[in-house]
């Protein structure tokens, strides 16, 4: 979560929406939607500037958008996992005494959710995996500088963190489909198959692709990478 770090770029395409009129707008979010492209109208986006703006912010607009949604659907899941363990005295009881029986993928998952430390992952993770160890823990005896009250601790931090971060997508103080590393490749790898981008997430904002191709079309919603050249001019 503490990637999601960029600032918002929605105003500046809502910006350049307001310049036209709707009736404009409204066709050419139509032809967004064709099944096929309007190969006339694609080559007046080629060639007319202020027009290409128009649909790339229109399409930008979509695809922020849709983002957003997911982002924020993924946020506030994980932060009610988190509540769900740390604000429930039984279920953090349950989670200490089967920590031992779940496979390690999950029991590195379950420490990263709660938000232990990077320094404290190890003893945290060993000494919960040892089921004597647990036991003890879960009757209130610190074992290793691991307890109770430090796991609902680190897992209210980690929830006030990720509610954070729901906040800032709420208010679109963040654009996540403009944010670097792991989270913002994840939403980006989602929203480009839904909208059929054959881009490389890793790789906004897809400038070189942009400008030497290497991109596979798909109906009126390609228009996003077929002017994106104005979005980063």
């Amino acid at each position: 979560m503490r990637e999601v770090g960029a600032e918002p770029d929605g105003a500046k395409q809502a910006a350049k929406l307001t310049r036209w009129p709707v009736g404009v707008r409204a066709f050419l979010e139509a032809e967004l939607d064709r099944p096929l492209d309007n190969a006339p109208l694609v080559a007046a986006l080629k060639k007319y500037r202020l027009l290409g703006e128009l649909a790339s912010s229109l399409v930008y607009t979509r695809v922020s958008d849709r983002a957003q949604e997911i982002a924020l659907t993924q946020i506030v899941r994980t932060a009610t996992a988190v509540r769900d363990v740390v604000d429930d005295a039984r279920v953090l009881d349950q989670t200490v005494l089967n920590f031992y029986r779940y496979d390690q993928e999950r029991r590195a998952g379950i420490l990263q959710l709660l938000g232990v430390p990077a320094e404290q992952m190890t003893a945290a993770f060993n000494t919960l995996s040892d089921q004597g160890k647990a036991l003890q823990i879960h009757l209130g005896h610190p074992v290793n500088g691991i307890d109770k009250q430090k796991l609902v601790d680190w897992g209210l931090a980690r929830a006030k963190e990720i509610e954070g971060c729901a906040d800032k997508l709420r208010t679109s103080k963040v654009e996540v489909i403009r944010v670097k590393g792991a989270f913002g490749d994840a939403i980006r790898k989602i929203v480009y198959q839904e909208f059929g981008f054959a881009l490389d997430p890793a790789a906004y904002p897809h400038r070189a692709q942009v400008q030497g191709g290497g991109h596979r079309r798909r109906s009126g919603l390609d228009l996003f990478v077929a002017v994106r050249r104005s979005q980063s001019g």
